[in-house]
């Protein structure tokens, strides 16, 4: 927060009448995320070369500049460069991220992100505003209403529902002529609080009462900021600041743009960046939720009742796996053996006993002691230790900021860990494991079959062991993700940075049986700088019920969605999965990278949450498979099922995507073999050298560890609100980027089997026909 320059109380009308809402049902999570595709983005992966270069001149923000004087547009266009850009260390691809300014404010979705190397753009990703500069629009052409319009009917029924209704309730309360919004940011604020409350509005709260704050912009660039408090629901003063939105206009290719509050409104469950009109607070035109969930289907297989009843049958099978007639048959068959004795073993990193990495979940093996096998790259200090300065738990008064702290409980620089029984807002002072001065965190589980009373056992009553899991798999993931280049300049979630670029102050908080409810999971995606929020929760689809952390599908699924956001479109902006299509690749991304850290050397199918879901299939129509039958033993998604009606839901999408890069993947396994560890350090041959002017690179030399570099590097690449075929097209970039293409035909053969060869059209493409494409380019047919 900046210095209060002053405060200014601005009135109005109160309400006359409550606003009418619908109840929430308790610990329910109701989300409002919608934000229209714009077909000016594109994604160039040959672009032409600067004229004009000299050799040796590599500077990337030179070449950036130069690049967009040349050829990209004329010297009205005004812009600058994001602090958040970064060189990847391996690739030595600059990644340099533009914003567009008109009349000295921010276009805020006016992107560009140049992957520049060797003093050359290599692709880039643009969506900037190339209309007229001296023209905006004081109505925007698409808004809430507009979306509720285009999407099939019921399918996303609290935004085009309860959420619509209070807008148009509150329109007509407080009609308000145009001009008369945009030097105040509270009508904005009220209007989208209102409409995105999960609950009743509250007594008594009214627009009159709330209070707008002008603030010292957080940066050089932005202006006019405020802070507004004083609204139902919010937990800190909502963040607003004036910003041009593009949309399109009716009939054309051609957008427009429109004057609008970008608002930042942190709730209990939500965490909004919203654009709001700054002429009618009625009209909503882009709400991203940073917060993105895992709900588990019902037993039917869909995802809510009112999706059952549109689109009608049963779409699962929940016999047990393999034919076995009980479910403690299923999950515990092929573990006959008690859990190992206990061990006194320790090592200055800690030890855990727990499902180490890569056992998926309690059906599928033992908890054994493990110790930390953090590596000094990722981890510098270990899992428990951090800079006094940077302690979220404790306070160091008397202890200089540098000076290092060791926790003994499930805290540390990547990752702090509880239960939280009872609310997120307290999180800091929750009880979390004690390892003891060794470090040593074994406790007790109690719900194997063998276990007296496991029958009975519920999660609570093994929450240290719990919480234990959930710190020891959150700590893995974060050292394998470093290791293929989610480090600090990218934006990965630390408390301390050690010098080395990037924001700090964002380790992820993990929150192990959350309070709000059954069935789910979800993960807040904050800018670099802010901390990521994991919140896991139980699942009581058996008895006894089952810790949805204990199912490492899960948290990792969660923990990826930290990844993929952090990494498309730059650290500091978090709005670049927030189009439908891109938040469906958001959860097919976490499906994936979860089902390659499980898979073994002797392939097999995968569900995702089987063991928390307690069924065969888990939370998707099929498992993951590289047959196309539609059977347990297969999975037929195919591009094209997106053009389904019952595909329209984000997860509904994600399997599609997750199903793609899991054909792809395996393409990549058929040709250089299959690794059986996705951590470089056990083995000394897990890379090969290649040589790029003089400079060293390193490419994994196996499919599944390959597949996960490009994935990764293809996420930098992207650009912000990437469409599938973009980012398709980022993979088979970053592969050149990476190899020089080696693999580029068997990446195509993988594509093109599920309907994305290059003949393949675009999601938004107006037609009934096919926008499957199973063509391969020149050389690879």
């Amino acid at each position: 927060m900046g210095n209060i320059r002053d405060i200014l109380a601005l009135s109005f009308l109160a309400l006359t009448r409550l606003v009418p809402v619908a109840e929430a049902h308790v610990g329910a999570r109701k989300s409002v995320s919608f934000r229209q595709p714009l077909l000016n983005t594109q994604f160039v992966t040959n672009p032409p070369s600067i004229s004009d270069h000299t050799p040796g001149d590599t500077s990337p923000h030179d070449i950036a500049h130069r690049f967009i004087k040349e050829h990209i547009s004329d010297a009205a266009f005004e812009y600058y460069i994001r602090d958040d850009s970064y060189t990847d260390q391996n690739t030595g691809i600059s990644h340099v991220y533009i914003r567009q300014l008109v009349n000295g404010l921010e276009v805020s979705d006016g992107d560009m992100n140049l992957n520049i190397r060797d003093g050359q753009v290599l692709s880039y990703g643009s969506s900037i505003y190339t209309g007229t500069l001296n023209y905006t629009s004081l109505n925007p052409s698409w808004s809430q209403e507009n979306y509720c319009a285009e999407i099939p009917r019921d399918t996303d029924p609290f935004v085009c529902g309860a959420s619509l209704d209070r807008i148009r309730a509150l329109a007509s309360l407080h009609p308000v002529a145009a001009y008369t919004m945009h030097d105040n940011p509270i009508p904005a604020s009220y209007f989208f609080t209102i409409a995105v409350s999960p609950d009743e509005a509250p007594s008594g709260v009214s627009m009159e009462s709330a209070l707008a704050t002008r603030e010292q912009c957080s940066d050089s660039i932005s202006t006019g900021c405020w802070s507004v408090s004083s609204l139902p629901g919010i937990l800190s003063p909502v963040k607003a600041r004036l910003v041009y939105v593009q949309t399109h206009i009716s009939g054309q290719d051609a957008t427009q743009l429109n004057l609008a509050w970008r608002l930042e409104v942190e709730m209990e469950d939500n965490h909004y960046e919203a654009y709001v009109s700054a002429h009618d607070p009625s009209k909503i035109i882009a709400s991203i939720d940073w917060v993105q969930d895992a709900p588990a289907p019902r037993d039917d297989g869909w995802l809510s009742e009112l999706e059952a009843k549109v689109f009608g049958q049963s779409i699962f099978n929940t016999r047990p796996f393999l034919g076995l007639k009980t479910v403690a048959d299923l999950l515990w068959s092929h573990v006959s053996d008690p859990a190992p004795a206990d061990s006194t073993s320790t090592s200055a990193g800690g030890s855990y006993r727990v499902w180490k990495w890569t056992i998926n979940d309690p059906a599928s093996g033992n908890r054994t002691l493990q110790i930390a096998p953090y590596t000094k790259t990722a981890s510098p200090l270990g899992w428990h230790a951090l800079p006094a300065g940077k302690d979220r738990i404790e306070t160091h008064p008397r202890t200089r900021p540098e000076t290092i702290i060791n926790h003994r409980t499930t805290v540390g620089n990547n990752v702090i860990a509880q239960a939280n029984w009872s609310g997120r807002n307290k999180w800091i002072s929750k009880n979390r494991p004690d390892g003891g001065s060794r470090l040593i965190f074994d406790f007790p589980y109690g719900a194997n079959p063998w276990d007296k009373g496991w029958r009975t056992r519920n999660p609570r009553q093994y929450v240290n062991a719990s919480v234990t899991q959930h710190f020891y798999i959150a700590n893995m993931y974060h050292d394998l993700l470093y290791l293929y280049g989610f480090d600090e300049p990218s934006g990965n979630f630390q408390q301390h940075n050690f010098g080395k670029g990037g924001k700090d102050g964002d380790a992820v908080i993990v929150q192990a049986q959350d309070n709000k409810g059954y069935n789910n999971a979800n993960f807040l995606t904050p800018p670099d700088g802010e901390n990521g929020w994991c919140r896991m929760y139980i699942y009581n689809r058996s008895t006894p019920h089952r810790d949805g952390g204990l199912d490492a599908s899960i948290l990792i699924h969660e923990l990826s969605h930290g990844l993929s956001k952090r990494l498309t479109g730059g650290p500091r902006d978090s709005s670049c999965l927030g189009v439908k299509e891109g938040r469906g690749m958001g959860e097919g991304w976490s499906d994936w990278i979860g089902t390659v850290v499980r898979s073994k050397r002797r392939y097999s199918d995968y569900p995702h949450a089987a063991w928390a879901n307690n069924n065969r299939v888990g939370s998707r129509r099929y498992p993951y498979a590289k047959a196309s039958l539609a059977s347990f033993r297969g999975n037929p998604s195919m591009y094209d099922f997106l053009q389904r009606e019952n595909y329209q839901e984000v997860h509904r999408i994600g399997e599609v995507w997750a199903e793609i890069l899991w054909v792809v993947s395996n393409k990549l396994v058929d040709k250089h073999g299959f690794e059986d560890s996705l951590f470089p350090t056990s083995n000394p041959n897990f890379y090969r050298k290649i040589y790029r002017n003089g400079k060293q690179q390193l490419v994994p030399n196996r499919g599944n560890t390959l597949a996960l570099q490009l994935v990764v590097n293809a996420m930098k690449l992207q650009p912000c609100n990437p469409t599938i075929l973009q980012a398709r097209d980022a993979i088979i970039a970053a592969d050149k980027d990476l190899t020089g293409g080696s693999n580029r035909c068997s990446l195509w053969a993988g594509f093109a089997s599920r309907g994305l060869g290059i003949n393949a059209k675009s999601l938004m493409a107006k037609t009934k026909l096919s926008i499957n494409g199973d063509m391969m380019p020149a050389g690879c047919r």
